[in-house]
C-alpha cells in the first residue's frame, strides 16, 4: 500500500484537475441543493465516499480509524512559524492530553484559545484539528489550547464537556505562562467542540465565575431538535447526514 505521504500528494494532485474533469470523474454534471453548488472538488471526495459503509455503522474504534486516515488525506500542513508544546492537564476522569500552538510573533493582547475538536463526542483526537489550530495560532497571533477531551461511548456525556471546563479553567489560570494576558481565555470549537464551547460559557455563568474573552462557534451542533429547514435540505448529505447526527446522540446520551 502507498505510504500516507504518496497517498496525500495522489489526492492533492486530483483535486488540483480542472472544474470539468472533477465533475465528469464524480458522475456527471454540476450539483445544485438549498440554492447553492457543490465545490466540485468536495463533490468528487463524496463520489468516492459514497461506496463505503456509513460512519454510524461502524464500531467507535472503527470510525476512528477510517476518519483519521480519511482526514490524513486531505489535512494541510502546519503553519510556518508556529511552534507546539505537548501537555497534560488534571481533569475531573484523569491526565487530559492537550497541546499548546504558539506563534513566532505573539501579540500580549491576544488571549489564549481554549479549543475543542469536532467528531461528535465520538471520534477525534489532537491530530484531527492540529492544522487549523495551527492557522488559528498564527491568524490571532495567540496561543491556542487544544484539548484531548474523553469520547463516547467509553466515557458518556458529559465526561468531554467537563474535560474542556477542566481545561478552560486551566488555561485560564495559566495564561501568563504562554505569553497571553493574566487570568484570561477565551474558549472555541467546531461541531461537538462548539457545543461543548457554548456549554463551557453557561456552566461559568452558573458558577458566578466570569465569562471567557470571547466565543469562536464553528458550525457549532447547539439545536437539540435539529428541526431545521437545512436538516432537511441536507438530510443525505455527505459526510454528515441526519441519520447519522441522530445515531450519535444515542451514543453521546444527551449531546449533539
Amino acid at each position: 500500500m502507498p505510504s500516507p505521504a504518496t497517498q496525500r500528494m495522489v489526492v492533492k494532485t486530483l483535486l488540483s484537475l480542472p472544474t470539468a474533469m472533477l465533475r465528469l470523474m464524480s458522475g456527471g454534471g454540476v450539483v445544485y441543493q438549498g440554492g447553492r453548488t457543490l465545490d466540485p472538488r468536495l463533490q468528487y471526495l463524496a463520489s468516492q465516499g459514497r461506496g463505503a459503509p456509513p460512519m454510524n455503522l461502524l464500531s467507535p474504534e472503527e470510525a476512528r480509524r477510517v476518519s483519521a486516515a480519511t482526514l490524513t488525506l486531505v489535512t494541510g500542513p502546519l503553519e510556518p512559524g508556529v511552534r507546539i508544546e505537548t501537555l497534560t492537564i488534571e481533569g475531573p476522569g484523569g491526565a487530559i492530553p492537550a497541546r499548546v500552538y504558539r506563534p513566532e510573533i505573539q501579540d500580549p493582547e491576544a488571549p489564549l484559545m481554549v479549543f475543542a475538536h469536532m467528531g461528535g463526542g465520538v471520534i477525534g483526537d489532537l491530530d484531527m484539528c492540529q492544522a487549523f489550530c495551527s492557522i488559528l495560532a498564527k491568524t490571532g497571533r495567540g496561543p491556542v489550547l487544544s484539548v484531548d477531551y474523553r469520547l463516547a461511548p467509553e466515557h458518556r456525556f458529559p465526561a468531554g464537556l467537563e474535560d474542556v471546563l477542566a481545561a478552560y479553567r486551566w488555561g485560564r489560570d495559566n495564561a501568563e505562562r504562554f505569553g497571553a494576558p493574566v487570568a484570561q481565555a477565551a474558549i472555541g470549537g467546531d461541531s461537538m467542540g462548539g457545543n461543548f464551547a457554548a456549554v463551557v460559557c453557561q456552566d461559568l455563568k452558573r458558577a458566578g465565575e466570569p465569562q471567557p474573552a470571547l466565543q469562536l462557534l464553528i458550525y457549532p451542533c447547539v439545536d437539540v431538535a435539529s428541526e431545521t429547514a437545512s436538516m432537511a435540505t441536507y438530510a443525505d448529505a455527505f459526510p454528515l447526514s441526519s441519520a447519522m447526527m441522530q445515531s450519535n446522540r444515542g451514543a453521546t446520551s444527551g449531546a449533539c
